[in-house]
């Protein structure tokens, strides 16, 4: 599933333009995507939750070359899935 077809979803559903429908997929994920930048958890009931975590810089290797890389500290998103979204999908 992709962007467009949450966005398809909506338009069908509740009868809205398209745009409208594209518009609301943006707003939404743009919030999610601004609160985990500002560190918050995003926790959608039912689904799972969405947290910032911190990667620690580490040594790598370019499986080409067999070379070790450096990589830098960084951060990262993590989906917890809800014990819901688990049974549905058993």
């Amino acid at each position: 599933m992709k962007k467009a077809d949450i966005a398809e979803f909506l338009h069908q559903s509740f009868g809205s333009t398209k745009v409208l429908a594209e518009n609301v997929t943006d707003m939404i994920f743009e919030r999610i995507t601004k609160a985990l930048e500002r560190g918050e958890d995003v926790t959608i009931a039912g689904f799972g939750a969405f947290t910032k975590v911190k990667r620690s810089a580490r040594m790598a290797r370019n499986p080409r070359t067999g070379e070790q890389v450096p990589l830098p500290e960084r951060y990262a998103v993590k989906f917890k899935a809800a014990k819901a979204l688990k049974e549905t999908i058993k």
